[in-house]
């Protein structure tokens, strides 16, 4: 054969395996980008459902506070009324007792 030949023909050998060599790195890189992606979506999914976990017992605790304090002004109104009216009750008894006696 003739020298000139030979040498193109190396040289296209050489040309299709650096080519087949790029695009093996190619296809590392994609899987390697798509691990990845993955891998920072999972830590990215589970940094978020803690952030909302935190939210939520936080909510959940200012609701029970607040759930608290709402009772406590309830119960308080609720006693302030029970001795207003165990005041009136006994103002009616003792106005009672006072017109048998004069009476």
């Amino acid at each position: 054969m003739d020298p000139v030949i030979d040498q193109l023909y190396k040289i296209e050998q050489i040309a299709k395996n650096m080519e087949n060599e790029v695009d093996d790195q190619k296809e590392k890189l994609r899987v390697t980008y798509r691990e990845k992606q993955v891998a920072f979506d999972q830590k990215n999914d589970q940094q978020i459902q803690e952030e909302l976990n935190a939210i939520r017992e936080e909510s959940e605790q200012q609701q029970q506070e607040m759930n608290k304090k709402v009772y406590d002004q309830h119960k308080s109104a609720r006693d302030q009324l029970d001795y207003v009216y165990k005041q009136k009750q006994d103002e009616i008894v003792h106005h009672i007792f006072e017109n048998i006696i004069k009476g």
